[in-house]
């Protein structure tokens, strides 16, 4: 039989995966937390997830991975846009900022499968997801707000 603290950490669980995903942005596409305009792939998320077909683990899985993609998309875009009109000294920083942010990212993962992996209960596998989707989306929202920085 399961505890009442299970289910209060499972409660906990699913307003992380349900809430971490919601980030305000302004106009310019750049994270803020003071922003009234969320990402177009925030706004993409919250409504998939009302989804009656996505309210299961199986369903939350697809649509935090798919959100995962589309973080990882936007992110190699506005790398690649960057990288078009920095100077040298500018790229070979953001080069050796985004091996570096690999190398971390791809260590992180691991530390999330390894933790969530152990966990009892299939909600610690969505948990270990948006772990994942949050590393790249914030990576994404950084070279954004380069992007921004750039142009002023």
């Amino acid at each position: 039989m399961r505890t009442s603290g299970h289910w209060a950490t499972m409660a906990a669980a699913l307003a992380l995966i349900t809430g971490c995903l919601t980030v305000r942005v302004p106009a310019h596409g750049t994270p803020q937390e003071s922003g009234e305009k969320k990402h177009a792939i925030d706004l993409w998320f919250d409504k998939e997830m009302e989804k009656p077909e996505n309210q299961s683990t199986q369903g939350m899985r697809h649509v935090v991975w798919k959100a995962s993609e589309k973080w990882d998309a936007e992110m190699n875009r506005v790398y690649k846009k960057l990288m078009a009109h920095l100077d040298s000294k500018q790229k070979a920083a953001l080069q050796k900022s985004q091996r570096a942010w690999i190398a971390f990212r791809d260590a992180e993962i691991q530390t999330t499968i390894q933790i969530t992996g152990r966990m009892d209960g299939t909600m610690w596998q969505v948990v270990g997801d948006q772990q994942r989707t949050n590393l790249v989306r914030d990576r994404a929202n950084q070279l954004i707000e380069y992007d921004r920085l750039g142009k002023e």
